[in-house]
This record gives structure tokens, sequence and C-alpha cells, in this order.
């Protein structure tokens, strides 16, 4: 497993350590190969405690996480892992449809803008004398201590969002994991048991079999690709407001940026909450799912 770790972090080594603006075709291919070869939760689990443990070697980790988290969307790959320490990779790691978002750059340009403000408004102008640069120094601390609270209030919140489209996508998806991890799956042990004929040559038992999985393999490709899209398109709502944030910071209007961030957040998030019945009924139509075998 560290092998695979190693082999996807050698070729998008350029872009997570901030050297190409975008990942290379070969970064993609490699995370879109490591993504298609694990296969079960518990290889998925082993793959991000691995990846956690990697990628705390790098002395620039913190910076190298966003870029990480970025890779899923720019390469049109459902999410696999967040690169966080925090993000727990037991209770998260084994989903193949946990969410992320863009909120780490969104948070990084709060903190650019606490920092800029701050820097705007602290300078005492014409003013040399001892006592100023002392009291300079001392509302520097109370104003790093504001902003530091402010941002964790501010990611808390953001959080939080995420944690709401995540809750709304298993609540809605679960007819359609029921349906592929349990309807189709029976079926394709069936049909795979009725391949093993003694009369039959391994290698006509083997195209068999491969034969029966292709129902639940197309199923399961279908859902993660219609999730890919899903989370590229929340990907896109979000980096829409950061444009506007930074809009609003470049124009100066008077009003809030950070309010009016965390309110186009806020639409951002229900607008792609609300767009989740019409998505996984458009899954459910496509597998023959309807509502009295969802309640079976």
């Amino acid at each position: 497993m560290n092998l695979r770790v190693q082999q996807t972090g050698a070729e998008c080594n350029s872009f997570t350590g901030g050297h190409q603006p975008e990942p290379s075709g070969q970064c993609c291919d490699a995370y879109r190969a490591v993504r298609s070869q694990l296969k079960t939760r518990a290889e998925r689990r082993e793959y991000c405690s691995c990846a956690h443990s990697v990628i705390a070697q790098y002395p620039d980790s913190a910076a190298r996480i966003p870029r990480i988290d970025s890779l899923p969307g720019k390469c049109g790959v459902p999410f696999l892992f967040s690169g966080d320490p925090k993000f727990d990779c037991n209770t998260n790691g084994g989903n193949l449809y946990v969410l992320r978002s863009s909120t780490h750059l969104i948070i990084g340009e709060i903190k650019s803008l606490r920092a800029r403000n701050f820097a705007l408004a602290s300078v005492p102008e014409g003013t040399e004398n001892v006592s100023t640069k002392f009291n300079f120094s001392e509302g520097k601390t109370e104003m790093d201590a504001i902003a530091a609270a402010q941002e964790r209030l501010m990611q808390e919140r953001l959080k939080h969002k995420i944690d709401q489209i995540n809750s709304a996508a298993q609540t809605q998806l679960e007819p359609v994991h029921h349906h592929i991890n349990f309807t189709l799956q029976k079926a394709y042990f069936k049909c795979a048991y009725e391949c093993f004929d003694r009369r039959r040559k391994q290698e006509d038992i083997g195209m068999c079999t491969e034969n029966c999985s292709v129902p639940v393999l197309t199923a399961h490709h279908m859902v993660e690709d219609e999730m890919a899209r899903f989370q590229e398109k929340l990907n896109r709502s979000l980096m829409v407001c950061r444009d506007k944030f930074e809009t609003a910071k470049l124009q100066k209007t008077g009003t809030d940026p950070i309010v009016d961030l965390e309110s186009c957040v806020d639409q951002s998030v229900q607008e792609n909450i609300n767009s989740l019945p019409f998505l996984v009924q458009k899954m459910k139509t496509s597998l023959s799912i309807n509502n009295q075998s969802d309640n079976q």
C-alpha cells in the first residue's frame, strides 16, 4: 500500500509541492488508477492512513494539503480522502461518496484579508515613540487572537456546511447503495455460481464470471461518475464564492466581505442539497430502481 502512495505522490509532487499551477496528465492518471484499484473499504481506509503518514513527512505538509484535496475536482475523480490529518480515515475513508470542498482556499483568503486589514489599520502615522510601539505590539497580539478566533469560527461553519451536504448525500443515496450492494451483488453471486460447471474449461469459467460482474461494475462506475460531476459542481460553486470574495475586497463596498462570503457559501450549499433528489432520481431511473423495491 505504501508503494501505491509513493507512486501517486511522485507523479503529483510538482503540483502538490506548488511548482505547477495544475496537476499533470500523469498525476491525474496515477490518481485515477489508484482510485480504481481500491475496491474495498478496508483498502481505502488503509490507503488513507498510509497517505497521512507520508504527507506528515513533508516539511511543507500544511501547504500541500489544500492542493492534495483539490486533486479529485481537478482530475475529475470521486473524492477518496482528505490530506488533512483531522480527517478520520476509519469513519470516512471507506466511504466511496464522501464530499469535500475548496474550503481550505476560502480559509486561506480569510487569513489573508485579516492580515491585510490589520496591517492597514494598525500602523500609526507620524508616531515613532516607544509607548506607541509598545501599544502597537499589544494591539497586534489582541488582533491576532481575535482574527484566530474568527478564523476558527468560520472554519467550523464551513465544515458544518460540508457535513450537511454529506449527510444529505448519504441519505439520498441509500436506496442506490442498497441496490448495488445487495440486489446487484446478490445477482452477481448467483450468476457466478452457475459458471462453475465441471464440464467447462477454466478459461470459459473466467469469462462467464467476468460477464456476471458487468451489471454491478457498470452501476458502480455510473454512480461514481455522477458523484464526481456533483463534486465538481460543488467545487465550482464554492470557487465562485471565493471569486466574489476577492472582488469585494478590491471594491471595498463597505459591507463585510466575510459575511458576504458566508452568505454565498450558505446559498451554494443549499442549492447543491436541493439538486440531490433530482440527481438520485436520475441514478434510480438508470438502474431501474422503483419506489417499491427501495422499501424492500
